[in-house]
């Protein structure tokens, strides 16, 4: 016999965007909380600051998809007015490229003044730079992880969906020019 799969309702899905939020938030709470005793008990030369740039730039990401979540859990997202939803926008995308480029550009001056090194330190940097990089460019810019229907739908148009908060500041800014008409 097969069961038929019971499709979320509106309450499981607020629910489960809730726990994702607190999921996240604790996420960077424990991460940075273990990066001070890791540095602390083990030393620098392992936790150093290649991996506080490539935490820093994992946390920020998941910190403000943690707070769109909640936002969008608790209702208040749709509460903020159009422009605040839109200037909210504006100002974390280039926040959001300055975060990306910090660490890269840390590691040409280290590297430029002849103190880089090739450490365990570069290589938890580097993979946890790349983890929020790739969370930055799904939230931001296209959605990286789709079913399967979605992937043949994409295929058929020939074109990526936006990442969420690219699909959101697009609706904002349909509802502006539709309401500035």
């Amino acid at each position: 016999m097969i069961q038929q799969v019971q499709r979320p309702t509106r309450t499981m899905l607020h629910k489960m965007l809730l726990l994702n939020s607190i999921a996240m938030f604790l996420f960077v709470l424990v991460s940075l909380l273990l990066y001070v005793i890791l540095r602390t008990t083990i030393g620098p030369q392992r936790f150093g600051l290649y991996t506080l740039i490539g935490l820093l730039s994992l946390d920020c990401i998941l910190l403000e998809a943690a707070l769109y979540w909640f936002l969008k859990y608790r209702g208040l997202f749709e509460r903020l007015s159009l422009t605040t939803r839109l200037l909210l926008f504006r100002v974390l995308y280039p926040f959001n490229w300055l975060l990306m480029a910090i660490g890269p550009a840390i590691v040409l001056i280290e590297a430029a003044q002849g103190r880089f090194v090739y450490s365990p330190d570069f290589i938890l940097g580097l993979l946890l730079f790349v983890f929020g990089l790739g969370e930055f460019i799904n939230y931001c810019y296209f959605k990286i992880n789709m079913s399967r229907e979605e992937k043949e739908r994409m295929a058929e148009q020939r074109r990526r969906p936006a990442g969420r908060l690219m699909r959101e500041k697009q609706r904002v800014e349909q509802r502006l020019r539709a309401n500035t008409r």
